[in-house]
């Protein structure tokens, strides 16, 4: 108890010489700023007067700014001018109002919008040294990690020294996690009210609110881990109702309390576990945070928080893609088409809720959002061994960022990912060892098995050519579409690669169970997709490319 009591003396100690420091910074900006008023408003009146004598200072009264723009101005030059010139011309009788004493000399010819602006310019401010960014920031993160770090140590200290029981312990914890929040929602509003929300320190509302936030987080975690309050539906409950306040939160306070809350909500699940585990339950919660995630950043414009929320909602996928192998892949395919579709809805550029978007320009945030669903897709059908469910999933999610695509070129980077996923698939397919392709007509035990029951290449071959005609017939048609190089050059690409290795994929199926030789349609196919390709390209660069050479009187072409 002494150690704490110290401890809290010393950040006490620590606060109050950061707040003096700060006071003092703010008293000598105050004074320099009333002696530049002060200076201004003398040389004002001088120039005023036509004997160019100032009035003694008085104290500033409302009344005297518009007296002084109404008066007639007269410049005066310098006695030293004056006795060189030969002959000045009469001062004009009056002048507009000026808002800066004029310049003599050679200055006189300068404009008057550079002389306004340098006489009210302010100093410049010097940097702020160790000491200030220690008062008036550090200080504050301290402290807001101290409260946090007291929270989570007063549970510990008072089951070590049994002064309390365990629901004295979790009602003060929650008690002390609400008195963090409302102090902090107290300080947003007084620092609005008095005007401090722009002084040059770190944000002591947010710090509050996070170290409070954390308290929280802690004390619904103990009462279900280490007393066994709570049973494990309400504890997931209710550290999910935590998360998604601090996220409410973030809207007020800034990014720093959206990131805290949006690890602790994707950690829930960790920290609460279940004797009768439910993926449909797991990826309901998944969905409503993402959701909430993707609407936080889109509001704040905090594209790195639908990056981060989308990291952790791919990452989720996994335990699933390992669980497919002996289970059903119907809740994971669910759960990656809600992602994908709150990805797309939310941080494609230029689609439904997404932000404006730059015309044929490819948007990193767009695709990799995109992208990063279509991997674990692609996972789960090969874990799966290739599922129905797993594998119209996945061909919703390609034939989807395809049309994503061609809507909103932002996206147009996670083609090429959908396009090597869908050959990886092929390919993995192709490849695999299965028991029923030793009966098939050149098996090793071709005959063993009567022959309706053999097997059946229908469900490869229809899959690969549905993914071949996708990327390449849309890919074909998104040609001319744009007024840069780097759209249809993607398109094209994929609409090459992706039939030709499709093709390769599905003869290395066939090929060791028929006698059919596909090598000579490969060659021809890859030759006139590139030579296409080839073509589109010279003729839009090169018109005179296709002009008839001019012939001899044989017939033939003359050599150029």
């Amino acid at each position: 108890m002494e150690f704490l009591a110290f401890v809290a003396a010393l950040v006490a100690i620590v606060m109050l010489r950061g707040e003096r420091r700060q006071v003092a910074v703010l008293r000598d900006r105050l004074t320099g700023i009333e002696a530049e008023i002060e200076r201004l408003r003398v040389l004002l009146a001088r120039a005023s007067r036509p004997g160019g004598e100032a009035p003694p200072a008085t104290e500033p009264s409302p009344d005297d700014g518009p007296e002084i723009a109404a008066a007639p101005v007269v410049p005066q030059a310098p006695a030293d001018t004056a006795a060189s010139s030969p002959a000045a011309p009469p001062p004009p009788t009056a002048v507009p109002p000026i808002s800066a004493p004029p310049i003599s000399g050679p200055a006189m010819s300068e404009p008057s919008g550079v002389t306004a602006d340098a006489a009210t310019a302010p100093p410049p401010v010097a940097p702020r040294g160790f000491e200030e960014r220690f008062g008036t920031q550090w200080v504050v993160w301290v402290g807001g990690v101290a409260l946090a770090l007291g929270g989570l140590f007063l549970v510990r200290y008072s089951i070590e020294q049994g002064l309390i029981g365990p629901g004295v312990r979790v009602a003060l914890g929650a008690l002390l996690a609400a008195a963090l929040v409302a102090a902090g929602e107290w300080t947003r509003r007084n620092e609005i009210r008095v005007g401090a929300a722009a002084l040059p320190t770190a944000h002591i509302p947010s710090t509050l609110t996070a170290a409070g936030t954390t308290v929280a987080y802690a004390t619904v975690w103990a009462a279900f881990a280490l007393y066994g309050f709570l049973p494990p539906p309400l504890a997931f409950v209710l550290l999910g109702a935590v998360a998604l306040a601090t996220l409410a939160a973030a809207l007020l306070h800034g990014p720093a309390l959206a990131g805290l809350g949006l690890v602790g909500a994707y950690v829930t699940p960790v920290l609460v576990a279940s004797d009768e585990p439910s993926f449909w339950a797991l990826y309901l919660y998944l969905v409503v945070v993402t959701a909430a995630a993707f609407a936080l950043a889109r509001a704040r414009l905090w594209r790195w928080l639908a990056l981060t929320a989308i990291a952790f909602a791919t990452l989720w996928a996994l335990p699933g893609i390992a669980e497919a192998a002996v289970g059903t892949a119907v809740p994971h395919t669910v759960y990656l088409v809600a992602v994908f579709g709150l990805a797309a809805a939310f941080t494609v550029s230029g689609l439904l809720l997404g932000p404006e978007a730059t015309p044929d320009t490819l948007d990193e945030v767009s695709s990799v959002a995109l992208a990063a669903v279509l991997v674990p897709a692609g996972l789960l059908v090969m874990a799966s061994g290739h599922d129905g469910v797993a594998l119209f999933g996945f061909t919703l999610l390609a034939a989807l960022t395809v049309g994503i695509a061609w809507r909103a070129p932002a996206a147009l980077g996670a083609v090429p990912v959908a396009a090597a996923m869908a050959v990886l698939v092929m390919a993995e397919w192709a490849t695999e060892t299965r028991l029923d392709t030793l009966i098939a007509p050149a098996g090793p035990v071709a005959g063993a098995v009567p022959e309706p029951v053999r097997t059946s290449f229908a469900l490869h071959l229809a899959a690969g050519a549905l993914f071949a005609g996708l990327f390449g017939g849309v890919g074909f048609a998104a040609q001319g579409r744009a007024t840069r190089a780097v759209v249809p050059a993607v398109w094209a690409w994929c609409a090459i690669a992706t039939p030709i290795a499709i093709l390769i994929a599905l003869y290395w199926r066939i090929a060791g169970f028929a006698s059919v030789s596909v090598r000579r349609p490969v060659r021809l196919t890859s030759w006139s997709a590139l030579r296409s390709a080839h073509r589109g390209r010279c003729g839009r660069r090169c018109p005179s490319s296709s002009r008839r050479r001019p012939t001899t009187g044989t017939g033939r072409a003359s050599r150029p």
